[in-house]
């Protein structure tokens, strides 16, 4: 079995100065250069923001799973809550929406899906959702032009 590293978290933002190092050491320790560890760093800190922001309204007395797993070729994070999700075609239909459309904030899941190479979000039928992003070792990644 590959190695999971899990952590488990109040929905509150200043756990984000635990998962930063943690989610770049992990990063790391699965062979991503620097630019790539801190997508992916850059990655969690916007789902957990998301899941404070949207799911749990802010309620600081919620919990967050974070479950880090190396995989063949890269990494994949899996995120649970246990509060309010939509559905995947509103989540689509919200990151379709031009840049001029989109509200305050409603850029996350598209900057998880510009860090990471795969994005999958489902609800869950107890409640709650789950979100499993990727990211795979490839040619190091040139700087985007501006």
């Amino acid at each position: 079995l590959p190695p999971v590293v899990e952590i488990q978290f109040p929905s509150c933002a200043e756990y984000l100065s635990l998962l930063r190092p943690a989610a770049r050491w992990f990063a790391k320790k699965c062979g991503f250069e620097e630019k790539d560890s801190s997508r992916i760093v850059l990655a969690v800190v916007e789902a957990v923001t998301n899941i404070i922001r949207h799911a749990y309204d802010g309620d600081r007395d919620q919990r967050i799973t974070l479950r880090m797993t190396e995989i063949d070729g890269g990494l994949e994070l899996e995120f649970l809550d246990h509060g309010k999700s939509i559905s995947a075609a509103d989540l689509e239909k919200r990151c379709a929406q031009t840049s001029a459309d989109l509200k305050p904030g409603g850029l996350g899941v598209r900057m998880m899906k510009t860090c990471m190479d795969h994005f999958e979000y489902e609800p869950l039928p107890e409640g709650g959702a789950r979100l499993v992003l990727r990211k795979l070792k490839g040619p190091p990644c040139e700087e985007t032009p501006r």
